[in-house]
């Protein structure tokens, strides 16, 4: 097939997938983005209550985002059949709204950020958004993975959540290393392991789709 054809199926693939998965769940984190300085306060922020704001609040879009990039596909094998048909393998699908969540979560960060910013709020710009991104990013794909390896999103949201609030509550203490909210007590070291964790995931799904596909095909 040729470069063109390519990007073309590619250019396809990245709208319809945009529109089946990635739009509501956008539409949901702008919403609730907006809802967040009705609850906390958002202008002349010390650098601790910034990071709080970050990792306690807008890394929920996190959840949001990725918990349910497959659930176009839960118990409807006919809809797999097409997707695991189509040029572009079902992993590699998953792979591309991955990515697609991915960037929407570090634009939306970011634009927060830069919110904060404008209503004087001062604290280590780069730093504090990769820093969020990493907390979202292990709620969600905790919840991803969940959520392929069992058909069932419900049970992907609970344990994001239900691992959102242990920490929130304390049952996850501040000196365990993967405890979320480290940023707070500018224990970034601790997001290293939220990485790992992140990457695990990963990992742990790209197999599982892979040795689904191999025995799909036997």
């Amino acid at each position: 097939m040729r470069c063109g054809g390519i990007i073309q199926k590619l250019q396809i693939l990245l709208e319809v997938n945009f529109k089946l998965v990635i739009m509501k769940p956008l539409l949901l984190s702008i919403g609730y983005l907006m809802f967040i300085p009705i609850v906390h306060g958002i202008s002349n922020l010390e650098v601790k209550y910034v990071a709080e704001v970050l990792e306690k609040f807008v890394s929920v879009i996190g959840i949001i985002l990725i918990v349910p990039l497959c659930s176009s596909e839960l118990n409807t094998k006919n809809i797999k059949e097409i997707v695991y048909g189509k040029v572009f393998s079902y992993g590699k699908t998953i792979a591309i709204r991955i990515f697609m969540a991915i960037v929407i979560l570090c634009f939306l960060t970011s634009l927060f950020a830069i919110i904060l910013v404008m209503l004087h709020c001062e604290f280590p710009f780069v730093t504090y958004i990769v820093g969020t991104v990493v907390t979202a990013g292990t709620m969600g794909m905790i919840g991803f993975a969940a959520t392929l390896f069992t058909n069932n999103l419900l049970l992907g949201y609970i344990l994001s959540v239900g691992y959102f609030l242990m920490c929130w509550t304390g049952v996850i203490s501040e000196e365990s290393p993967i405890y979320l909210f480290s940023m707070i007590n500018n224990q970034l070291q601790q997001k290293g392991v939220l990485l790992l964790i992140i990457l695990f995931c990963i990992v742990g799904s790209s197999i599982w789709i892979h040795q689904k596909n191999i025995n799909r095909k036997f």
